[in-house]
């Protein structure tokens, strides 16, 4: 990496891009990201990002160059207060929202943005100074404080209040909406998981009424790892209904949810957002989130109810117990009466 052409102070102050993809896909980007560095078996070789890692740290990147073009800056110019009014634009908004980013992702943006610093060499680090910021009002982890969980009864409410297809010939959006947020809250798909989700990616019904669904995270650009989660009971008849439907309309290409009946393209995450929201709407549900997030969320603290940590994980696709232990305060204060399952 030191010796590649592009790593220049000049390519990363015009063409900050360049540098950036080779940097990613380096071991010292891996290197630089570790707390402690001198735990390190000396004889195990650093192992890259995975690809589909890469790309989210690429988009992500992205997104700050094309800030900084946009005002002016250059990472040698950048400073503390201009990452954090970068953190704080709106249009930053992962989710189509117009809200402002989780401080989760908050959070990656600044460990991101402190290797590529550091790599720089650039002293004082303004990516610190922000992540100090960033800690004291979020709290020590980074993590969202304001996770939103449903209880049992909301869930009642949300999934009496599923879309309802009526009589016109766009009907089956409808059908398919419906189908869609059964299973992401019957089986802690994301968003971009669901959109994603093909019709070969649907097992059969085991023997305690679920539905095993293969994630595929290179399809679905996420940053878990391929896994297998649950649909569980009551959620299964919806999307089963869909699935047939979806036989019959004989649209083409693999995808679960087709945006459109001729092509088989994705939905848009904005609309998928919207539908969820009327949803909730309907449900008379007024919850400070009211997105894909929420019903992941409420997968994960009511798995958690009865399944171990390790399980819950491995159904979400998280590779560190940290990430599902994350969810365990929640599932504490959750105690619920009875099981939708």
């Amino acid at each position: 990496m030191k010796n590649s052409l592009f790593d220049t102070s000049d390519f990363w102050a015009t063409d900050p891009m360049t540098p950036f993809k080779e940097f990613i896909a380096s071991s010292e980007f891996v290197e630089l990201g570790r707390r402690v560095p001198a735990f390190r078996d000396p004889g195990k070789a650093v192992q890259p990002l995975r690809p589909v890692t890469i790309q989210v740290y690429t988009l992500m990147f992205g997104k700050f160059h094309r800030w900084m073009r946009d005002h002016g800056k250059t990472l040698y110019t950048v400073n503390d207060d201009d990452i954090l009014q970068f953190l704080n634009s709106r249009a930053l908004d992962e989710s189509g929202t117009g809200e402002q980013l989780k401080s989760t992702i908050r959070v990656k943006y600044v460990r991101m943005l402190e290797r590529v610093f550091q790599h720089l060499e650039v002293a004082p680090n303004p990516a610190q100074s922000t992540a100090f910021q960033i800690y004291k009002t979020a709290g020590a982890s980074g993590k969202d404080l304001d996770m939103v969980v449903m209880d049992t009864a909301q869930q009642q409410a949300f999934m009496q209040a599923l879309p309802v297809a009526n009589d016109t010939p766009a009907g089956w959006k409808r059908r398919r909406d419906r189908a869609m947020q059964a299973l992401m809250l019957g089986a802690g798909l994301t968003v971009a998981e669901a959109m994603h989700a093909k019709t070969r990616d649907l097992g059969s019904v085991d023997n305690t009424g679920s539905l095993p669904v293969t994630v595929n995270p290179e399809s679905s650009h996420s940053t878990t790892r391929e896994h297998r989660t649950l649909l569980r009971p009551f959620a299964v008849p919806e999307v089963m209904q869909w699935l047939e439907e979806r036989r019959k309309l004989d649209i083409p290409g693999q995808l679960l949810f087709p945006a459109s009946l001729a092509t088989g393209k994705p939905l848009d995450k904005a609309t998928v957002y919207r539908q969820v929201k009327k949803t909730f709407a309907r449900a008379g549900l007024e919850m400070p989130r009211q997105g894909g997030r929420t019903l992941r969320n409420t997968f994960a603290v009511r798995e958690l109810e009865s399944e171990s940590v390790e399980l819950v994980g491995e159904l979400l696709g998280l590779e560190r117990r940290s990430s599902t232990e994350y969810y365990l305060d929640a599932a504490r204060k959750k105690a619920r009466p009875q099981s939708l399952s």
